[in-house]
């Protein structure tokens, strides 16, 4: 299911765009739209991750930009669409890099394909990204971010990538997902399970000798013999696309 937000205080401007979302995804009921008239009321009520987030730039007591900053600490993935009648944009408003920056006043000119690219984008970017349940909560990990799942009895242990404070540090969680649930829910061109216990990225190994994957991290996962020809087949695809993609 994806989740739209519409954060903005004109009434109007929100009764407009849901109408436009809606004709653009009227035969899709994966999607949910919500209405927010203020910033704090989205961080107040936001009680599960947004996939999009149309924000205006200008709100009553807290501007667009500010819940902007808290919104990514929340969530560093979401699609987030600044929506303004300002002209030109400041350089203030991209302290949040915006996928999209609309002008309201171009509504009826040009937002019918920004909308289309952006409904696309949206879901791309979910094809990428890992919804598990940590802590009782709803936690994304976005594919690229992802080293390698262990099973640990009925839990999974992930070992990802994350940003504290603009480092990148490791960090392994255990959710209560089982490796098969979360197997479905990954990136099937960049994740392979190479064991019944051990889901690897492929972006983040760093050898593979004795069919004995090494990652980023030190951690040496064995794969099973009855997985092997089919990790190579799908290792090698992977780099043969990664390597026309860089050329």
């Amino acid at each position: 299911m994806y989740k739209i937000a519409i954060c903005d205080d004109n009434l109007f401007f929100i009764k407009q765009l849901r109408a436009m979302l809606e004709e653009k995804i009227r035969l899709d009921g994966q999607i949910e739209i919500y209405e927010y008239h203020s910033g704090e009321q989205l961080l107040m009520e936001m009680d599960h991750f947004f996939d999009v987030i149309f924000m205006d730039v200008v709100l009553p007591k807290r501007d667009g930009m500010s819940i902007a900053e808290e919104l990514y600490k929340m969530n560093p993935l979401i699609l987030l669409i600044y929506c303004s009648g300002t002209i030109l944009p400041t350089s203030e408003a991209f302290q949040v890099q915006p996928y999209r920056y609309l002008l309201k006043q171009e509504m009826n000119k040009s937002w019918s394909k920004n909308i289309d690219d952006i409904l696309q984008e949206m879901k791309l970017r979910n094809q990428k990204i890992l919804k598990v349940t940590y802590e009782k909560e709803e936690k994304w990990i976005h594919s690229d971010n992802l080293l390698y799942v262990m099973t640990e009895r009925k839990y999974s242990q992930i070992t990802f990538y994350e940003y504290e404070e603009k480092e990148r540090k490791i960090k392994t969680i255990t959710v209560g997902e089982n490796i098969k649930e979360i197997e479905k829910k990954m990136d099937q061109e960049t994740c392979y399970r190479v064991h019944r216990s051990v889901i690897v990225q492929f972006n983040h190994i760093v050898q593979i000798k004795n069919n004995i994957i090494t990652m980023e991290d030190g951690q040496e996962i064995q794969i099973s013999r009855m997985k092997a020809k089919k990790f190579h087949e799908k290792f090698s695809d992977y780099m043969g696309v990664k390597y026309r993609r860089e050329k």
